[in-house]
């Protein structure tokens, strides 16, 4: 994470913390109301950003389009304690919400951020040295195990590094993206934390792995669901 992102991340965290969001985990599972048919509340990158919503409407697409390889989570009310009384819609909702939850904590929703992986060496489709980029930190060498993400190499090359109409940093792109890569790991795996084998190291088990945010992803994920109205 840069300085720059790193100065927004924190920025973000206390708005998201006085907005009532970073509660202790077990006030969010207080009086949590029945999200059976209820409409689920906007997805949390929405806040004070409306032209955010139509990332939450392509994501929510996304989500829909792969939602039967998501259903094998077997962790997934660890994060959402209402999901098995919750609608399709409702659980759609609560995996784009999950994913926006990743996207947090690894680029505090800055579409534009890079981060230089010093200790992977060079990328094998750019050649050059490893970057995670975009909301969701992917890479353009995740193209040889997912050959389907949109991601142009031969026509970002010739732009700046920094230059946000990269097909890598577009917001659109890198959420398809990341969507497809979450899906598969869960399904090939079954859960969302992982020892090993996992791609966002925010979503490593965190008895060993030192970046992990699972815990507070939880939390956060858990009080957002709570705010669902009954309809």
């Amino acid at each position: 994470m840069s300085s720059k992102t790193r100065r927004q991340f924190l920025s973000l965290t206390a708005a998201l913390s006085a907005s009532c969001l970073l509660r202790p985990f077990a006030r969010a599972q207080q009086a949590v109301p029945s999200v059976a048919n209820a409409q689920s509340p906007p997805l949390s990158w929405e806040r004070d950003h409306p032209a955010r919503v139509a990332w939450s409407t392509h994501l929510l697409g996304k989500v829909t389009s792969v939602f039967p390889q998501f259903e094998p989570a077997r962790d997934i009310e660890e994060f959402f304690p209402t999901y098995s009384g919750a609608d399709d819609k409702m659980r759609t909702a609560m995996w784009a919400e999950l994913i926006v939850l990743i996207a947090f904590f690894e680029s505090a929703w800055e579409p534009c951020a890079r981060y230089h992986e010093s200790g992977l060496g060079n990328d094998t489709v750019t050649h050059l040295p490893v970057y995670s980029e975009g909301l969701l930190q992917l890479s353009y060498q995740d193209m040889d195990v997912y050959p389907n993400l949109p991601f142009d190499w031969e026509k970002d090359k010739s732009l700046a590094p920094t230059d946000c109409t990269r097909t890598i940093l577009d917001p659109l792109n890198n959420i398809s993206a990341g969507v497809e890569i979450l899906a598969t790991q869960i399904q090939t795996y079954q859960k969302i934390v992982l020892r090993n084998h996992f791609y966002w190291s925010t979503l490593q088990d965190p008895a060993i792995g030192k970046h992990s945010r699972a815990e507070r992803i939880k939390m956060i994920a858990a009080r957002w669901a709570s705010t669902a109205p009954s309809i």
